[in-house]
C-alpha cells in the first residue's frame, strides 16, 4: 500500500482527503492543531524523525496558515514548506502542494482566463508565502504537483475551524441573515474533486512535475453560488442578500481547467458539484 505523508490533517481538505481515501493508501497526517500529537511545520527535528519513520512513497503538504492578522504568516508558510521540502528531497519523493488562485493577482484587462503558465502578480502576504512555496517546490527537482484552487466549497462531519461556505451554509440554516458578494466572479473548487486529483496524481503521475489549475469550469459570483445550494437544500432565501463585499478578493478570478483536461484528470461540472454539495448537506438541514 503507497505511503502517503499528510501536512495539514485536521484541514477542511486533508480531512476530506482522509475520509476518501484512507482505505486505498497508508496515510500518516500530522497538524499543529491534532489534540492527540500537535506537529507544526516549524518542528524541524520532530518533523524529520516523523518522517524517517514513516518513509513515504509521496508528502501531500496542505497545511498552511491564513489568518491574515498573523504578522509571521508568511515567514511560518514558507519555512514550513522549506523544511517539509528538504526531507522529501533528500529521498526524491513526490510533493504535492496546495497552492491558491491568488498567486494570479485576477484576471487582467481582456484575459478570459488565467492558464497556469500565466506571470504571476501576489498581492498579499498570504499569496507571496505560496508563490514563493511553489518557487522552492518547483527547484527542489523532484515529482511534484502544484495545485491552484479557489474558494474551497464541501462538507466535512464534524468541522468546526471557520471556514467561508460551510459557516454560511449554516448561518442559513439558523435562519440567520448572510450578506454576500454579488459581483466578484470566480470558480469554485469543490474539495472532493480536489482530492481525487491528488488522488489521481499519486496513482498514475507521480513521477511527473505538474502545476494545474484545479475548479469548476462555470463563473459564478458568491451570491448566486450560495442561492444555488440554497434552493437545492430547500432552504429559505429570505434571509440571503446580495449587498456584501468581500474587498480581498479580485474582482475576475477565472481559471483555466484546459490542462487539467488534456491531461485526462478528473474534472468535475457545475451541475455535478451541486449534486455533491446536496448530498452531503441533506445530513444538516
Amino acid at each position: 500500500m503507497t505511503k502517503v505523508l499528510l501536512s495539514g490533517g485536521t484541514s477542511f481538505l486533508g480531512l476530506k482527503f482522509v475520509e476518501l481515501f484512507h482505505d486505498k493508501y497508508e496515510i500518516s497526517s500530522f497538524s499543529k492543531h491534532d489534540l492527540n500529537n500537535p506537529i507544526g511545520l516549524r518542528d524541524q527535528e520532530t518533523m524529520r524523525g516523523l518522517f524517517d519513520s514513516i518513509g513515504p512513497d509521496v508528502v501531500v503538504h496542505l497545511a498552511a496558515s491564513v489568518d491574515v492578522n498573523d504578522p509571521n504568516l508568511a515567514e511560518t508558510n514558507i519555512i514550513g514548506t522549506k523544511n517539509l521540502l528538504e526531507l522529501a528531497a533528500k529521498s526524491e519523493t513526490p510533493f504535492v502542494f496546495m497552492s491558491s488562485e491568488s498567486v494570479y493577482g485576477g484576471n487582467r484587462e481582456g484575459e478570459d482566463e488565467i492558464s497556469e503558465d500565466r506571470e504571476l502578480n501576489p498581492k498579499t502576504e498570504y499569496a507571496r508565502s505560496k508563490a514563493e512555496s511553489e518557487r522552492l517546490i518547483v527547484t527542489a527537482e523532484i515529482p511534484y504537483l502544484i495545485l491552484r484552487g479557489h474558494r474551497f466549497v464541501g462538507f466535512v462531519r464534524g468541522y468546526e475551524k471557520p471556514k467561508q461556505f460551510l459557516d454560511t451554509i449554516r448561518s442559513i440554516v439558523r435562519g440567520d441573515e448572510v450578506h454576500l458578494d454579488s459581483q466578484k466572479l470566480f470558480r469554485p473548487s469543490l474539495i472532493n474533486h480536489l482530492a481525487a486529483v491528488i488522488d489521481h496524481y499519486i496513482s498514475d503521475d507521480r513521477t511527473s512535475q505538474r502545476v494545474l489549475n484545479c475548479v469548476v469550469e462555470h463563473n459564478v459570483n458568491y451570491y448566486r453560488l450560495i442561492v444555488g445550494v440554497a434552493r437545492r437544500l430547500g432552504l429559505s432565501q429570505d434571509v440571503i442578500f446580495s449587498d456584501g463585499e468581500e474587498k480581498a478578493w479580485s474582482d475576475r478570478s477565472l481559471l483555466s481547467i484546459t490542462s487539467l483536461k488534456e491531461l485526462k484528470y478528473p474534472t468535475v461540472s457545475y451541475e455535478e458539484m451541486l449534486v455533491q454539495l446536496e448530498t452531503d448537506y441533506k445530513m444538516i438541514t
